[in-house]
């Protein structure tokens, strides 16, 4: 299993899983066990969702990608199941990923404007082409050895 499905399987309480894992039985017997194919299916589909919506592709070994990614498993299998408040938790689940691809570490400081150039068009100067500058000419400082 992934190191996804694991970490959802751990944070199971109270057979959770296996009810939200398996059909409705119509013998009225309960599943007794996690269905290891749903689970999978929705670990990819949150581990997806995570790169889409994060921007960042889903490492199992990195705490904060756990933190929002099993709540988005936990909301696909919901959603899947017709639970109640599934779609709330779907929604709170991408959410957090737009949150992480808003301050995570892939976050980049993005230029305001790509030119250099002044609303009116004109071309700007770098601050040192100023008037007052060009009196000045960059002189080496003279050298000890020359004499």
């Amino acid at each position: 299993m992934s190191l996804l499905g694991d970490a959802v399987t751990a944070r199971d309480t109270a057979g959770r899983l296996v009810n939200l894992t398996n059909a409705s039985s119509s013998s009225g017997r309960a599943a007794t066990t996690v269905n290891d194919t749903v689970l999978q299916a929705a670990v990819a589909d949150a581990s997806a969702e995570f790169k889409t919506k994060a921007g960042v592709t889903f490492d199992g070994t990195d705490a904060q990608h756990l933190q929002i990614a099993v709540p988005g498993v936990w909301a696909f299998l919901a959603l899947w199941k017709g639970q109640e408040g599934a779609k709330d938790q779907m929604a709170k689940f991408v959410e957090s990923c737009e949150d992480f691809r808003a301050t995570g570490a892939n976050s980049r400081i993005v230029p305001a404007a790509a030119n250099v150039r002044n609303a009116d068009g004109s071309q700007r100067e770098p601050y040192f082409d100023d008037s007052r500058f060009r009196d000045l000419s960059p002189v080496p400082p003279p050298s000890d050895l020359e004499t």
